[in-house]
């Protein structure tokens, strides 16, 4: 696959299936994933955050995911 990250670079990689990721109480089973070492950090996608207001507190070193209220 090849992919725009963040940075708007891309890369390309293969993909990989595990049984699920968890993140705290944040579960994603089932989850899609990509191998390799094109980029030097793991990152979270918009699956596994799409239900979720991502809420970052640097002065505490915290990042908090809240559910989403959605209308």
């Amino acid at each position: 696959m090849i992919a725009a990250t963040a940075s708007q670079a891309e890369v390309s990689f293969d993909l990989g299936r595990v049984r699920s990721i968890a993140v705290g109480n944040v579960t994603l089973p089932n989850a899609q994933v990509s191998i390799g070492d094109a980029v030097s950090v793991g990152l979270l996608g918009n699956d596994f955050l799409r239900d979720y207001d991502v809420i970052i507190r640097s002065g505490e070193g915290v990042v908090e995911l809240v559910k989403a209220q959605y209308n």
